[in-house]
């Protein structure tokens, strides 16, 4: 059981309740979460951390929402918020060191300013150290691992430091990260940060609220191709349409609702089993959902 009386005992940031959890997405849907926490302080994430773990409440990371589709209903427990409290960012000696609530578009200009290459290929890439370093490993596996040098990370109610390579994303909550990158040309960097960033803007859909990649690309083949292929590029579901720029993503065409994404999952997982003998494994990641509702898109 949560008690604010007992965490305002502790905590100096902000608490919200029943805070609508559509503004943190960017397919802007989604229910309340019954808490809201917004810590100062790496000092005050933790000790928030430690409680909810203690009193056994489920509770999750909210970034950009650039992952994430909350339930119409809401999220029963808390969500924590580390964009302003967790946000500095700084070189210390040879590292760039970067806190939970750092952006990863602020990283990119950071190093790019400091002419440090190694970040440009994120350009336009939502979303924030803490929120994504676990829950996103992917993209920091291929792109980022061999600068990240260490991370401090929330393991078991105990704060450790680890390599990069050793995160565990069902258990790690990364208070900040520390990166050594190489020099480059300041004027080069930008460049690539330009070309990366057109080509980006080029392949998804930016007049509508989306939220990245639907499913995860198998074996072998992409998953926008299988969309594609199967005919459902446009196809809507209420207020849910898979995108005509970008078959991989859903988008929000005005008033969509969770059930909304819910079905256009179904309806993409159901043609493309049947066309292709594939089983499309979801990318954007429910939150909210019943147990039923999630092993129907597993």
């Amino acid at each position: 059981m949560l008690s604010i009386s007992e965490i305002q005992r502790f905590f100096k940031g902000k608490i919200n309740l029943s805070e609508a959890l559509g503004r943190y997405s960017l397919l802007k849907i989604g229910g309340p979460a019954d808490y809201f926490f917004e810590p100062v302080s790496k000092e005050d994430a933790t000790k928030l951390f430690c409680y909810l773990r203690n009193h056994a409440i489920p509770f999750i990371i909210v970034s950009s929402g650039s992952n994430m589709f909350v339930s119409d209903a809401g999220y029963r427990g808390a969500a924590v918020s580390l964009e302003r409290g967790l946000a500095h960012l700084q070189t210390i000696g040879e590292l760039v060191v970067a806190e939970g609530g750092v952006r990863i578009a602020q990283l990119v200009d950071y190093c790019i300013q400091h002419s440090l290459q190694g970040t440009e290929m994120l350009a336009g890439f939502p979303g924030s150290i803490g929120g994504d370093v676990a829950t996103r490993a992917g993209i920091f596996i291929d792109e980022l691992s061999e600068h990240m040098v260490e991370a401090e990370v929330l393991r078991d109610n105990k704060t450790v430091r680890i390599s990069g390579g050793e995160i565990q994303s069902d258990s790690d909550f990364v208070l900040n990260a520390s990166f050594s990158f190489p020099r480059g040309d300041k004027e080069d960097l930008t460049r690539r940060r330009r070309e990366f960033l057109l080509r980006r803007n080029a392949e998804r859909p930016l007049n509508v609220p989306n939220a990245g990649a639907l499913f995860k690309n198998p074996s072998g083949d992409l998953a926008a191709n299988l969309i594609e292929r199967a005919g459902l590029k446009g196809h809507k579901c209420g207020g849910a349409m898979i995108s005509e720029q970008h078959p991989n993503h859903v988008v929000n065409t005005g008033g969509a609702r969770a059930t909304d994404v819910l079905a256009l999952i179904k309806v993409v997982q159901h043609a493309v089993k049947k066309q292709f003998h594939i089983s499309l494994e979801l990318e954007l990641r429910p939150v909210g959902f019943d147990h039923q509702v999630l092993a129907e898109v597993a």
